[in-house]
Formats: C-alpha cells, structure tokens, sequence
C-alpha cells in the first residue's frame, strides 16, 4: 500500500501495487492518420534514441516508489511503436526487469503497423522479448486505406500476419475499423472475409469517431467526406458478430473477440479498473484513487527528466507530470459500472465489493432498477450484465451511470 503526501491538505492512495500493468507510448509516426487525435507526431524519429533513455529513466523512478512490484502485463502503443528498433525494445524491457519482477506468463505487446513488420522484423521483436502483436490493419480495401491515409496495402497486412506467425509469435492480433468514408457493406463483409481467413487469434474493431481537430473533422463538415448511416453501420457490427461466431471466436467485450485463452489481458486491466502506469508523454495511469497524466510535448519530456535533478513520487512536483485527479467513492463506483459493462463477464459486485468496498446495488439501486425493468441489463447471483441484443445502444446505458 503506497500513500503520498500531494500537499499538505490532499492525501492519496496508491492502493495494492503488488502487481500492475504498464503502458509504453511511443509518439512517433511517419505519417499521421487523417482520423487520428491520439498524441502522435510526425517526422521527429531523430528523437528516438533520447526518448528510449527518457523512458527508462521514468521507468525506473515508478518502480522504485512501487517497491519491485509484479509485472502482469506490458503494452507498447503509439504512435508507431513498430519504428522502435530491436536493441531499444531490449533497452526497455531490460530496464524493466532489472526494477521490477515481470511475471513469467506475462503478456508483452507491440502495436506495430503492417508495413513495418518484415520477418526480420518480427523475429528481432521476439528476440527482444515481445510475445504477442497488435496489428493496425482497419481495413482491407486499398481504396479505404488510402482515404485513412494508412501506409500499408492489403497484401502488406495480410503478410505481416504471416510474417509475425513464422517469426513464432502465437498471439496476434488484427485491428479493424468500420464506418469508414464511402465504405459499404460488401467492403465490410470482403475484409472481415479476408482477415479471418488469415487468423489472427484476436481481433479488434471500432466504428470510425470523427474527432475533433483532427482532418476528418475538417473535411466531414465540409462535405468533403461522408460517413455511412447509422443502420447500415449497425448492419457491419451485426454481420462482425456473426462472422466471428462462426468462426469460433468469443465475443469478450463488446469490441473485442478472440479465440479462447487469447483475451486481451492488458485491456482487460482497464476494463476491471486495475491499477496500471502509463509511461511517456501524454500517457494516463491509474493507481486507487488518483488518475495523472504526463505532459504531451517528447520534446519537454526528454527536456524535463534530463535536466531533473530527480523524478519524485509528488504528483505536483514531478516535472513529467501535467495534472492529476483525486477520485471519490462515486466516481470509482461509476467507473467500475461502466467499464464492467462493456465485458461479456459482467460485473461481479460480490467481488468489486471485496477489492473495493463499495456495494454497486446499493449505491445505484435506482438505476439497476430503471434498466433492468426495461430489458437493458440482467443480473443474477449479483452480476450485472448488458443484455446482449442491446449492445449496439450500449453508450446510452452507460450514461446512466455517469
């Protein structure tokens, strides 16, 4: 159990940091993605090699504060994190296990973009200590790659699969997106086609969000680029969940299937709100009741460790560190809600109860009540579960909880 002093007037609690999980951002890419609003950069690869030392650097300052806790699982994700070369994903991973104790079945993934992983590539991945892939695919139609401004083609998707699978990695998964700008139906239906017939052992897919600031904001409100209607974008979901039933891939949460055993634990720690650290710029963590979040620039990150006399553990004097949030019990309790509910598991209050203390049934008995009578949730033995025909309006339950 770890307890900071913040400031004099603001305790926080670390809570069970015996095993955690760790998220790696990597920022950089060659082109950036007309839809994309997450922190990436373009054209500053020159600072790799200065970045990798920061990140070590703060890797070791949390695992020193976390007193060598149990490393479950690892995720390096972008950005580009396919641009890194193998001598830096060993940089890093070595770092890691010479602070903490990285759990002999832990799951270790690279997010990686097809045009990336040659088999040379894929092999030094392994080497390094990299044992399952996430491949950002999104489509399979060369029309709708070029329109997302992706560098890879179909063929280059379909053989970074391959290429990853004769490396010897045996977890892999295929990335998706739907919705897409002149997309249609049949072109939904051929790439599913496509990328099961290659299979991968997990796959994940999400309907195009146009955000903010980005490209496509631009240009979908200008009428440069239009988006399919809505029931023909619930058509696509119903046909994914379809195809991949056949298949013989389970639906685990309601954007993620995967053969079975091959479950995104990682993700999983999000969605059972478990604690995790995200090292780098930009990157969220997640520790009992505080969230933080770094600063954004690399440029700054790189700057604020080199210059540091010391990292320290005091959110407001770390110079890495923009802003933090001191939760209360309701917003806990709310986001185990919401974040359970996108599992196909549920929610088992019994044991959220046990690691958490707070009794959902009671804290949101009204609303239990609402959409339960209303067919929008089950519950039974005390697990609360979205019902599964309402998965599609599954944002809407959510908001009850909110």
């Amino acid at each position: 159990m770890n307890s900071l002093l913040v400031n004099e007037q603001v305790n926080f609690h670390f809570g069970d940091t015996s095993e955690l999980s760790l998220y790696i951002h990597i920022p950089f890419c060659k082109t950036k993605c007309g839809y994309c609003d997450f922190n990436t950069y373009q054209g500053m690869e020159t600072l790799i090699p200065d970045y990798v030392n920061s990140l070590c650097d703060d890797i070791r300052n949390w695992l020193s504060i976390m007193e060598n806790p149990s490393i479950k699982t690892i995720f390096f994700g972008g950005g580009t994190p396919s641009l890194l070369s193998q001598n830096q994903t060993t940089q890093l991973l070595k770092t890691i296990e010479n602070n903490a104790d990285i759990d002999p079945a832990a799951e270790i993934t690279l997010e990686s973009n097809p045009d990336d992983l040659t088999l040379e590539k894929c092999e030094q991945f392994i080497a390094s200590g990299i044992n399952r892939l996430s491949i950002g695919i999104q489509s399979l139609q060369n029309n709708l790659l070029t329109i997302l401004n992706r560098r890879h083609s179909n063929v280059q998707a379909l053989q970074a699969i391959n290429n990853g699978k004769n490396a010897g990695f045996t977890n892999i998964s295929g990335d998706l997106m739907y919705g897409l700008p002149s997309q249609t139906y049949l072109d939904w239906e051929m790439t599913l086609k496509e990328l099961l017939s290659a299979a991968p052992t997990h796959i994940s897919m999400y309907s195009l969000t146009i955000e903010e600031g980005t490209p496509f904001h631009k240009m979908f409100h200008s009428g440069s680029i239009t988006l399919p209607p809505d029931d023909e974008i619930a058509d696509m979901y119903a046909l994914a969940q379809e195809q991949l039933n056949v298949h013989e891939y389970q639906q685990y949460e309601i954007s993620n299937w995967c053969i079975p055993k091959y479950e995104s634990i990682h993700n999983l720690t999000y969605w059972r709100r478990k604690p995790y650290i995200g090292i780098g710029p930009g990157a969220h963590s997640n520790l009992g009741n505080v969230r933080y979040w770094n600063i954004k620039s690399p440029a700054k990150y790189i700057q604020n460790i080199s210059s540091s006399d010391s990292l320290t553990s005091h959110i407001i004097d770390n110079p890495i560190i923009d802003d933090y949030e001191i939760l209360t019990d309701q917003q806990i309790a709310s986001e185990l809600m919401f974040l359970g509910l996108r599992l196909s598991e549920g929610i088992d209050c019994d044991i959220y109860y046990q690691e958490h203390g707070l009794n959902l049934l009671e804290i949101f008995k009204n609303e239990i009540k609402k959409l339960t009578e209303e067919n929008l949730i089950e519950i039974s033995n005390n697990i609360i579960k979205l019902s599964p025909s309402k998965i599609f309006i599954a944002n809407r339950i959510f908001e009850e909880f909110i």
